[in-house]
Order: C-alpha cells, then sequence, then structure tokens
C-alpha cells in the first residue's frame, strides 16, 4: 500500500515537473539587425535606478519574429509564445567575437549559436542566443 502510494505521488508530481522544465537549446542561424543597448542591472533591474549599475549588451533587432525565422529548421515548439512572437533576441557574445561585433552596430547580420529561453530579471528578451560567429548579410534570407 505504501509503495503504490509514493508511486502514485511520485506520478502526480513528476509530469508537471518534467513539463515545467526549461526547453532544451538548440542550434540555430538567424538575421537581424545587430544592436546594443544599455539597461539598467543589479540589484534592482530596474526597481531603484539611483543604485542599478548599468549593463551593456548586444541584442538582434528582428525583421520578423523569432519562430518566423525558425519555422523552416525545425520550428521553436518547445519555446514559449512570447520567445516565438519576440522581435528581440539578447545575444552572448564571447570574446572572440567581441571585435567582429563592435564593427557591425546597427547593420545586418547573420547570427550562428545556441538558442536559449530565458526567465531571469538580467536577461533582456524572452531567448537568448549564446554566439558562435556573426557576418554581415546585405539581404534578408530564410
Amino acid at each position: 500500500m505504501k509503495l503504490r502510494l509514493l508511486t502514485l505521488l511520485f506520478l502526480v508530481l513528476a509530469v508537471p515537473l518534467a513539463r515545467a522544465a526549461p526547453p532544451a537549446s538548440q542550434p540555430v542561424a538567424i538575421q537581424g539587425t545587430l544592436q546594443v543597448g544599455e539597461f539598467l542591472g543589479a540589484p534592482g533591474f530596474g526597481d531603484n535606478p539611483a543604485s542599478d549599475h548599468a549593463e551593456v549588451t548586444y541584442y538582434l533587432q528582428l525583421p520578423a519574429p523569432l519562430a518566423t525565422q525558425l519555422h523552416a529548421a525545425g520550428g521553436m515548439a518547445d519555446f514559449s509564445a512570447a520567445a516565438q512572437g519576440s522581435h528581440f533576441v539578447q545575444l552572448l557574445v564571447f570574446d572572440e567575437e567581441q571585435s567582429v561585433a563592435r564593427t557591425l552596430i546597427g547593420r545586418k547580420v547573420r547570427i550562428a549559436g545556441t538558442l536559449v529561453e530565458t526567465d531571469a530579471a538580467h536577461r533582456r528578451s524572452p531567448a537568448l542566443i549564446q554566439v558562435k560567429s556573426l557576418a554581415p548579410i546585405r539581404d534578408w534570407q530564410w
């Protein structure tokens, strides 16, 4: 009897927890206009502007929602509606790409990297890309 009760309890708790888990990251290539923004960061992330530190971050302004660009590549079924419909994606640009990124601000670019859904206060969009490469482009193609 105890074993059945424990099994039932496990199933009742495990199924919602499995659904609540964040989606797996996925490799992507998307296009947009590379921008840089300054946002209020820690400790209050905008709640205390006088004491919050400024954070400078790269983001991609998309010409079409994220899901539109990634539809042919398998879509974003595991991502929230907010991430799928977003026209902005925060970028995590590592040191080896920083010098390239600085020269491309305001230009159309193609970004390749790993897409991750975010919900932390210090993230500026519902999705983030860990950038592996970025390059200028002339026209949108997807």
